[in-house]
């Protein structure tokens, strides 16, 4: 779950910079006070399914796993909205109901087809003495 709820936070983080920009542009055109548009996004949050993920990545189980190659499989992939299959804490087949699926009132479930994913573009690792060396020069550009 830490590994989508992350890769939520950056599509969140995001959505929210570009719902500023497209604010202030607004609020250029329309006044002479740019920070009267600081506030409010036009997205909703958004909430990845780490069940999917259990279900369909074979990045791990209930257990535990390994988020790089849940990152893997947001690249090749991409994962559904939470709301495609609700965490259950069952490791389950990967079956079209597993991906995306809804039920009817009357307890009848099926498969969606169209439903969003998300995804990313890049991923990998990154070792700590190479984290340590970009925050050097980070730190050097403050100076």
């Amino acid at each position: 779950m830490g590994s989508t709820s992350a890769l939520a936070d950056r599509i969140n983080i995001k959505r929210g910079i570009y719902a500023r920009l497209r604010s202030i542009d607004q609020s250029r055109a329309h006044s002479h006070s740019p920070s009267l548009a600081l506030s409010g996004g036009a997205w909703p949050s958004a909430y990845l399914s780490p069940q999917n993920v259990i279900d369909c990545a074979n990045a791990g189980s209930c257990q535990g796993g390994d988020d790089l190659a849940v990152w893997a499989y947001a690249a090749k992939v991409g994962i559904p909205d939470e709301t495609c299959n609700n965490y259950q804490a069952i490791n389950q087949q990967c079956t079209a109901i597993n991906q995306c699926g809804t039920c009817n009132p009357d307890g009848t479930c099926y498969a969606l087809s169209n439903y969003t994913l998300f995804k990313v573009s890049e991923y990998g690792s990154v070792s700590v003495r190479s984290f340590a060396r970009s925050i050097d020069r980070f730190d050097q550009t403050i100076d």
